[in-house]
């Protein structure tokens, strides 16, 4: 005990932090892994080194050791250095569209969010939807939709809603861990991370890998095939919310309807009427929307949709964008999911994906509902020891190996897979929940309940509705 009490004060003297030496001991543990299992000629030297190196960075990104964005910066360097791949390979997720999507849905976002058309939108909606505790809830259902398609980044959306859910729940007086008080901040939570469209998060990388191996995908197919489920899931979420979280409470009361339509009228009018700006910027979204709805016909990369769409608001005519919101991209989010990328790229160029895959491959047989189960379930397990946005960097090649050589639809296996990267059950899992979290709104308890009626939502659903549809479309 004299020793440990001594090591505590020497650690302290040195400035150190004992706890996150500890998780630096671990990492570093972790990292020599890979080096129990013997090289033969599928583990090859190549694999093993590449396990070493990404556990590392891994773990640095699960423990939060340092900024995210720092080892992502590096990753693609380290893996060249060690002969893992050449500088094209490594680097090749800076030539996809991913990065220049998702600089002009930031700018995008930021000038949609200054000119005020965002809370315009999200207040209209829930007017229209008829302001009560149920039109609240169907509020961020409608608005949720229509940003996911013009808003690729699900923290821009995240931190629109979470503002506007605390203020509806602290302006209409419901007290913290209440039903109602939970229901609508977990609710703004839900719409504002589900990846709706091929575009956004998790399935823009998902997808930018798999184009490696011939799966392309236009948006309007992807609506197709997931879009339209996803609304429907979406609906399904909302319902089991309205059913599980009765508003009994006073304010949403038939005789008080007219007290919360009142609150959503008042914060309308703040906002004025609507300025030649905010016209400008939906004449701008509105073509790239027209665009995006008709790429199976010109074939214009989605990427390509949205770093177009973010010059023109700065055209002589439109000029509703400044330097500021170039300014306030946040790069640091750009470059972590670049280098999540690379994982994927490396992978492929050492052949981890296919090994991967092959111990997969068993996994993914049997009937449609197994396929699909078990492609979800591996979602759920992963999200657990990585961010959604790095696990889908990390298993989509094998995934998608996987079902090449079992032959089904690559895609139902990553539809699946997303459903699952989505749901979560502690809020350290993934950061934005953990924003929602932070609000105090609901206890961990209350947050461990709702997250869980989700995911077993997610997946009767995938089973009992999506397999049929599926399969309608051939795809199983």
């Amino acid at each position: 005990m004299e020793n440990v009490a001594k090591l505590d004060e020497i650690l302290e003297e040195k400035g150190y932090d004992k706890t996150k030496l500890i998780k630096w001991i671990i990492s570093i543990l972790m990292m020599f892994t890979p080096m129990l299992i013997q090289i033969n000629e599928n583990y090859t030297g190549n694999i093993r080194t590449f396990f070493m190196i990404t556990i590392l960075v891994i773990m640095i990104w699960a423990f939060e050791l340092m900024p995210l964005a720092a080892p992502a910066l590096v990753l693609p360097i380290v893996y060249v250095s060690f002969g893992l791949a050449t500088p094209a390979q490594a680097f090749s997720p800076w030539t996809t569209e991913m990065p220049w999507l998702f600089i002009g849905g930031m700018i995008i976002s930021n000038v949609f969010d200054r000119t005020g058309l965002m809370k315009r939108m999200a207040i209209t909606a829930i007017k229209i939807a008829g302001g009560t505790y149920r039109g609240i809830l169907l509020g961020f259902l409608i608005v949720g939709l229509i940003l996911c398609i013009i808003i690729p980044s699900t923290a821009a959306r995240t931190t629109l809603f979470l503002p506007i859910a605390y203020g509806i729940i602290t302006a209409l007086g419901l007290k913290k861990n209440t039903k109602e008080a939970i229901a609508i901040m977990a609710t703004s939570s839900f719409m504002a991370l589900t990846p709706w469209t091929i575009v956004d998060g998790i399935n823009l990388i998902a997808y930018s890998i798999a184009k490696n191996f011939g799966v392309n995908l236009s948006w309007a197919a992807y609506m197709k095939e997931m879009g339209l489920m996803t609304f429907i899931l979406s609906c399904v979420y909302i319902g089991a919310v309205l059913f599980f979280y009765r508003g009994n409470a006073e304010i949403f009361r038939k005789e008080n309807n007219f007290k919360t339509k009142d609150y959503f009228e008042k914060e309308y009018s703040k906002l004025g009427k609507i300025t030649i700006g905010e016209k400008k910027v939906m004449l701008v979204l509105g073509v790239m929307v027209t665009i995006l709805c008709t790429s199976s016909i010109h074939n214009v990369s989605a990427g390509w949709v949205f770093a177009i769409g973010a010059f023109c608001f700065y055209l002589p005519g439109i000029n509703v964008a400044d330097e500021k919101d170039i300014k306030s991209v946040n790069m640091a989010m750009i470059i972590l999911m670049t280098g999540a990328m690379t994982i994927g790229a490396v992978s492929m160029a050492t052949g981890t994906g296919a090994f991967i895959g092959r111990i997969l491959t068993p996994f993914l047989k049997g009937s449609s509902f197994e396929i699909v189960s078990v492609s979800w379930l591996i979602g759920v397990i992963v999200n657990f020891l990585l961010t959604p946005l790095a696990a889908a960097s990390a298993l989509t090649q094998p995934l998608v190996e996987a079902a090449i050589e079992n032959g089904i639809s690559p895609t139902v296996i990553l539809n699946s897979y997303a459903v699952g990267l989505e749901q979560i059950i502690f809020p350290y899992e993934y950061v934005l929940p953990l924003m929602m979290f932070s609000y105090g709104i609901m206890t961990l308890k209350e947050f461990v309940k709702i997250y869980l009626l989700k995911m077993i939502l997610s997946l009767i659903f995938l089973l009992v509705v999506c397999v049929p549809y599926w399969g309608i479309l051939g795809l199983l």
